[in-house]
């Protein structure tokens, strides 16, 4: 898994977590002691909270800080939501594997 999607995997569990909850992003800011606005980027996936501030979230939406980077799909199911979501990655990928050759990609 890269940083850019485990970035939007823990975006999408504290978005998850906290809607869950029926808490605001102000809310669990202020409880967590982290500027909403943060959280808000963090919810995004433009930011890659450090381990303090998942533990002080986790703890506020209590849940494990695990729970926050584990979507509890395999990795197959991953990549599919990921493509699925992503259109423009399936062209982009499309792309590349009509340009490359064989022996490139057995090198790769």
């Amino acid at each position: 898994m890269s940083y850019n999607s485990l970035n939007l995997v823990v975006a999408e569990q504290v978005r998850r977590f906290r809607l869950a909850k029926a808490r605001s992003v102000r809310g669990i800011g202020r409880a967590s002691k982290v500027a909403h606005g943060h959280l808000r980027y963090i919810e995004m996936g433009c930011v890659s909270p450090s381990i303090n501030i998942l533990a002080r979230v986790s703890k506020t939406l209590d849940v494990r800080p695990a729970d926050l980077i584990n979507t509890g799909t395999t990795d197959a199911e991953a990549v599919y939501e990921l493509l699925r979501n992503r259109p423009d990655l399936v062209a982009s990928l499309l792309h590349k594997l009509r340009s490359t050759t064989p022996l490139q990609i057995q090198n790769a």
